[in-house]
């Protein structure tokens, strides 16, 4: 082969790795770049910045520092050894021009991408919420349109680590990164890694999936970040902090709980669905301790136990977390149904969708669970919820951690399930159309004189609470059923009744034009 074609073939395939190489460096081509270089940490808990924010008629470059709020929680993970903290702060604090120019773009071109690269000193590493959810590589560079980035990610955290304090442990089976400082033993990435992965596939079950769901969790010792006390712990959504506490008598109890309720976090927090105490933190600790007992007895059991340390010293979270366990048990009492579960899945998705703006309240949830249920139960339902604070109040140690008895008396009295008999649509004349939703024992219809029977799970008088809670989601069928006569007559009743209330009306309008 002549040396002329032999030279000109080696610096073809040179110049081939050399755009392979800035490629993978460069990532996909993208319409803006935001650069955050973490420089140096000028002492213990303050780091050097320099952020840069480039692209079609930005250039923004700016020099700060990086230190923690101590009144703001979620900025106190800064130190010389681990940052844990959120873009948002980051970005605020170095380059507020920067930031206002990202969330201008956001509403100007919003279908543009932007490319996130986040730099750091040698001998760390970098994780952040953008990291396993096919962005780009774990630590970046991530492209991302910018309307996901400003609405989701920028209130999301950014893990640096120093790799001679921290190890990294990226978990590709479950999709999950554990940072956590030497010392940490593996007894408790386990347990972690295992509660976080079981509140994550039940939250997406129940409510959807969450572009914020955790995917990284920072697991620093007691020394660490001195704002910050031993045993806390917070979300930030796709970031979740641990400050563990050598000396609880029950640490494991105390980390499968709060590691569970801090997962949830991923579906409630900023950006996306958001609300006051009784629902934010409340409803958190709630869907937690759910997800945790319906999958996972093992899991359950350590949470549980904590849980009624709280419950004992009157903890706000434990007490309010009851009172959405009792307005999901009225739910699923009164209607056979998982009201709660829907009225919340509805709120997430609308919020996604950017249909639901405001903050929730657990008000909010009866509203939606009684527009929800079915015509039949909604009395019921009513009467169910009016004993939501009743159920709640009492001193309840196992499952649900609510006074099931209440709602079981409530039953007792309420109203016949004849009265909500219905016409089915597929035949409105036949009476052997009407379908029973009521939720009553076959003893109880026999005494009206009914002579059908339910094809699904009845709620007889004398069931267990545990068997009454453990029927959720979905919509249950009957089978076609004859009503005693004067059930039947109540129903024809009604009907004549509303025709003539109707008529009464049209006439009382046609009267009331003519005056006019």
């Amino acid at each position: 082969m002549p040396t002329a074609r032999l030279a000109s073939i080696v610096v073809l395939i040179a110049a081939t790795a050399i755009l392979h190489v800035a490629y993978a460096t460069s990532g996909p081509a993208s319409d803006y770049n935001l650069i955050i270089v973490f420089m140096k940490p000028v002492d213990e808990s303050t780091w050097s910045m320099k952020i840069m924010l480039e692209g079609v008629d930005v250039d923004i470059e700016c020099i700060g520092v990086l230190r923690p709020n101590a009144y703001y929680v979620q900025t106190r993970g800064i130190s010389s050894s681990i940052v844990v903290a959120p873009l948002y702060y980051i970005l605020d604090s170095v380059c507020h021009s920067a930031l206002s120019e990202i969330q201008l773009l956001a509403t100007v071109h919003g279908n543009r991408s932007i490319r996130v690269v986040v730099s750091a000193p040698k001998g760390y590493i970098v994780r952040s919420s953008l990291d396993w959810r096919g962005y780009g590589p774990l630590g970046g560079p991530y492209t991302v349109d910018v309307v996901s980035f400003v609405k989701h990610y920028v209130f999301d955290g950014i893990v640096v680590a120093n790799v001679s304090a921290y190890r990294v442990e990226d978990l590709g089976h479950t999709n999950i990164t554990v940072v956590a400082a030497h010392g940490i033993g593996g007894e408790i990435v386990k347990y972690v890694v295992e509660s976080v992965t079981v509140v994550r596939s039940a939250l997406s079950r129940w409510l959807g999936p969450s572009p914020r769901a955790p995917v990284v969790v920072a697991i620093v010792g007691a020394n660490e970040h001195y704002f910050q006390p031993p045993g806390s712990a917070h979300s930030l959504g796709g970031v979740v902090y641990l400050k563990i506490d050598s000396s609880q008598i029950d640490e494991i109890s105390w980390l499968v709980h709060t590691v569970a309720h801090e997962a949830v976090h991923g579906w409630f927090n900023h950006g996306m669905l958001y609300g006051d105490f009784s629902f934010q933190e409340a409803a958190a600790e709630f869907l937690a301790l759910k997800a945790l007992h319906d999958t996972s007895p093992e899991l359950y059991e350590k949470a549980a136990s904590y849980l009624r340390i709280m419950l004992e010293a009157g903890e706000q979270y434990a007490v309010w977390m009851r009172v959405n366990a009792a307005l999901w048990y009225a739910g699923v009492k009164a209607c056979n149904e998982d009201l709660y579960m829907r009225a919340i899945s509805i709120l997430y998705n609308a919020s996604l969708a950017g249909e639901h703006k405001k903050p929730v309240s657990l008000l909010d949830i009866a509203r939606i669970m009684h527009s929800e249920a079915p015509f039949q139960c909604k009395g019921r339902l009513e009467a169910a919820m009016g004993k939501v604070f009743e159920a709640a109040s009492r001193s309840v140690v196992d499952w649900p951690f609510i006074d099931t008895e209440v709602f079981r008396a409530e039953n007792a009295t309420s109203k016949k399930a004849g009265e909500y008999m219905v016409l089915s649509p597929q035949n409105a004349t036949d009476t052997h159309s009407y379908v029973e939703r009521a939720g009553y024992s076959s003893v109880a219809r026999e005494a009206e004189g009914d002579t059908c029977t339910r094809a699904a799970l009845v709620h007889s008088s004398n069931a267990g609470s545990n068997a009454t809670a453990s029927v959720v989601g979905g919509d249950t069928t009957y089978t076609p059923c004859l009503p005693s006569a004067h059930s039947a007559e109540r129903v024809y009743v009604f009907a004549l009744g509303l025709g003539a209330g109707l008529l009464a009306g049209f006439t009382l309008k046609g009267l009331y034009s003519r005056r006019k």
